[in-house]
Parts: structure tokens; C-alpha cells; sequence
């Protein structure tokens, strides 16, 4: 997709070696200071192009780079105030991009708009987002899911599930099914110690697949397979201790965020994944 996007920009007055500038600083991020600042700059660089476009359809794409990149950014700031400003930079960015695009492509933007939405939720707290819950982030996921499903590695799956798990009033089992979709449909294999196992491409969508299994407490008539589950937990275990070189075997470009993801999950950086690695430590044996 971003092969077709550099393409469809290229064709615009928008420059391409600025472009091209903007994906080089992107690539460079990581979860170190320079990493974090190389993706903020990226995305600063992508709004300003953005501004320069000459047309509605490559100002929007490239407004859905500056949310991918100003995302990265968010889920690594400190601060809850600075926090709640670059979520909302991103889904005002994502929301104005799915207002010019059609297909797959608005259904990417819709992504990066939920997604945004959902984590200034959490950092806000849940009770005190349901109105955008209800008037805006779930609209916006339903739209989406008619569209493409798929983008971002069943990235519409994994939000709605992860917020049906969540979200008060919403059908928990709903959200466990949502979830297994994404993890089901992204399994790639990994090799550690020469043993070969199996998980998903995506790192939140094996994650989310686990803390949905834990709120339906395990139970097979809540559509939870144990066994299933517990080789998904040992396996992102085995990842986890094995490092950066096994988890660049899920994500070598996104490793940083398969990185940051895991030790939240391993460290406990949530009551959610603190509940969830305990249960599933005892269970998984």
C-alpha cells in the first residue's frame, strides 16, 4: 500500500525526495529518544507536505502518514496532557483523510481514527470517553469493517474487539470473537532455539487474543479453546525472553512496537495485562 501511495503522491506536485525524506525518518524509529524524535519529525514533515498538496486525495494521503507516525510518538510520551494532544492530532488527521478516500484506503484512515480514538479513551479513562465511544469511534469501526477488515493486520478487528472487551454495555463475547479473527488470520511461524512455533504477525492482535480470553475467564462456553490460548501465551513468552532478534522475526520493520507492546504485557504496565500474565502464568504451564 505505501509503494501505491508514494506513487500516487509522486504524480502530484508534492515532492517526492521530500517524501521519500519523511519515509527514511519513519523508518528510523525506535523506542529511544532519537528513535521517538526521528517519527515526530517524520510526521511534522508529512503534515507540512500536506498543507502544499494541491489536491484533496494527496493531502489525505498524507495526512494518514502523519497519523501513523504522530501514533508512534503518542504511545510514548509520558506526560497525560502531551498524551491526550497527539491522539487527538492523530484522529483529526485520520478523520479528515477518511472524508476524502474510498475503499480500502478510507477504511485504513478509519483505522488510525479509531485507534487514536481508543487510546485517548484509555489515557482519559474510560467512563469519561463512552459519548466518543457511542457517537464516534464505534461508527467509525462498523463503517470500516464493511470496507476492508483486513488493514493493518485485521487492525479493524482488533480495535473493535479489544473496545467490546472493554467498553461497558458491550457484548464481551463479541469482542473475544473480533480478536480471534485477527489473531487467527495473522499467523506466521517463528524460530527460537530451532524450535518452530506459531503466532501472530501482529503483535497486539496475539496480546489482545490473550486479555480476551482472560475476561471470558477461560471458559470453553464463552468460546475460549484453553489450549489454544496457552500456546499463544508460551509462545509470546519464548519471543519475549528471546529478544529483539525473535521479535524481529514477527515484525523486523515494526520491532520497536513489538518491543514496547511485550513488556507492557510482560511487566505488567496495566492492571488488564497484569491480571491476564498472572492468570495465564498459572494456567499455561
Amino acid at each position: 500500500m505505501k509503494k501505491l501511495i508514494l506513487g500516487m503522491l509522486i504524480a502530484s506536485t508534492v515532492s517526492a525526495n521530500t517524501i521519500e525524506e519523511a519515509q527514511a525518518l519513519f523508518s528510523q524509529r525506535s523506542n529511544t529518544a532519537a528513535g521517538i524524535q526521528a517519527a515526530q519529525a517524520s510526521g511534522d514533515m508529512y503534515r507540512t507536505l500536506a498543507e502544499q498538496a494541491n489536491s484533496d486525495a494527496a493531502k489525505a494521503e498524507l495526512k494518514v502518514l502523519e497519523a501513523e507516525a504522530i501514533y508512534f510518538v503518542s504511545n510514548r510520551l509520558k506526560n497525560k496532557d502531551s498524551i491526550l494532544a497527539s491522539f487527538e492530532r492523530v484522529y483529526k488527521a485520520a478523520d479528515f483523510a477518511q472524508s476524502k478516500l474510498e475503499g480500502t484506503e478510507k477504511a485504513n484512515a478509519l483505522y488510525w481514527y479509531a485507534a487514536a480514538q481508543g487510546r485517548w479513551g484509555e489515557t482519559k479513562g474510560i467512563l469519561s470517553s463512552l459519548s466518543r465511544w457511542k457517537n464516534e469511534m464505534k461508527p467509525a469501526l462498523l463503517a470500516a469493517e464493511k470496507l476492508d477488515i483486513s488493514v493493518q493486520q485485521y487492525g479493524i478487528a482488533r480495535v473493535i474487539g479489544k473496545a467490546y472487551l472493554k467498553v461497558p454495555g458491550e457484548e464481551k463475547s463479541e469482542g473475544m470473537k473480533y480478536v480471534r479473527e485477527a489473531y487467527e488470520n495473522t499467523l506466521t511461524t517463528v524460530t527460537i532455539d530451532g524450535k518452530t512455533m506459531e503466532t501472530s504477525k501482529q503483535v497486539n492482535n496475539t496480546l489482545f487474543y490473550l486479555f480476551g480470553a482472560v475476561k471470558l475467564k477461560l471458559k470453553g462456553k464463552n468460546g475460549v479453546d484453553l489450549k489454544k490460548v496457552c500456546t499463544a501465551f508460551n509462545t509470546a513468552k519464548a519471543i519475549y525472553a528471546a529478544g529483539s532478534e525473535a521479535m524481529k522475526q514477527i515484525d523486523e520493520a515494526g520491532v520497536a512496537d513489538v518491543e514496547q507492546e511485550m513488556t507492557a504485557f510482560f511487566k505488567a504496565s496495566s492492571k488488564d495485562y497484569k491480571k491476564t500474565a498472572k492468570l495465564l502464568n498459572k494456567k499455561c504451564k
